[in-house]
């Protein structure tokens, strides 16, 4: 699959409030270094759902408008366009100066994402990046992974999606692709194997390799693991065993002196065998 056509669906179509101020972006934070994933948790579907999150912002929460510098509809796959590009947001504290945000409806902690999802999120991830609105061809993380966030957003499943997400969007980037491939086929050099990743569905095949390395690195992991532990066991055993030794000899050495203090003093012991 390659990365869908983007079509932003642009507030006036979705109707959105005017906003109470805008604050842009300071130029020398263009492109924005961070580009973070956020979910919405409640379950907004198209336009109205968007005016909805708008009006909860605005309203409840008092900010100057939506949050989120972008909102996808995760059953549609429409993207909307919150903030825009090159407005500060309100989506990730501490970072908003810095960052843009796109946000996917629904709660992640509850149900997988459909790759077809994925790969919009990845389309508009790849776009953003060629309109110079991010430094990199890839979202930064989760909002969970921000310094100072405290939250599960944006989901756990969507959370573990991000490095397919950020693969999908350099699917076309045939530069970044080769040096995936050969990468990957270091890697299993190093383990002793040979692989060549042919040019029919690269990804698709790059995919295979790297779960195939992961996958040994992971027994490989284990079995050092064994080891460590079987070489621990074993100088635990060592050193139980000398201190037996050492003990055996003390006790010869006490018996040794005892007897000839018995035998200084003309002192027999009774024989108790008979």
């Amino acid at each position: 699959m390659s990365l869908p056509p983007v079509r932003i669906i642009p507030r006036s179509e979705w109707g959105a409030r005017t906003p109470k101020r805008r604050t842009r972006i300071y130029p020398a934070n263009m492109p924005t270094p961070e580009l973070w994933e956020h979910h919405t948790v409640g379950d907004y579907r198209g336009a109205a759902g968007i005016r909805a999150i708008q009006n909860f912002h605005m309203d409840g929460r008092g900010w100057s408008d939506i949050a989120y510098n972008w909102i996808i509809d995760r059953r549609t796959r429409e993207i909307y366009e919150g903030r825009g590009p090159g407005i500060m947001g309100g989506h990730t504290k501490g970072h908003n100066t810095h960052s843009h945000a796109i946000c996917i409806t629904g709660n992640f902690e509850l149900y997988q994402p459909p790759d077809p999802l994925l790969w919009t999120i990845a389309a508009l991830v790849a776009h953003g990046h060629d309109q110079r609105w991010w430094r990199e061809r890839k979202l930064t993380g989760g909002h969970r992974d921000a310094s100072g966030a405290e939250t599960l957003c944006p989901g756990k499943y969507l959370y573990l999606a991000i490095p397919r997400i950020n693969r999908y969007a350099n699917s076309e980037d045939t530069t970044v692709q080769q040096e995936h491939v050969e990468r990957i086929e270091r890697a299993v050099a190093e383990l002793g194997y040979t692989v060549t990743v042919g040019d029919n569905d690269l990804e698709r095949e790059a995919l295979a390799v790297e779960n195939m390395v992961e996958g040994i690195n992971n027994l490989m992991a284990q079995v050092a693991d064994l080891k460590a532990r079987d070489a621990q066991r074993q100088g635990e055993m060592d050193a139980l065993t000398a201190r037996v030794g050492a003990m055996q000899g003390w006790v010869q050495n006490v018996g040794g002196v005892l007897g000839d203090v018995l035998r200084d003093l003309d002192i027999v012991l009774p024989d108790k065998t008979g």
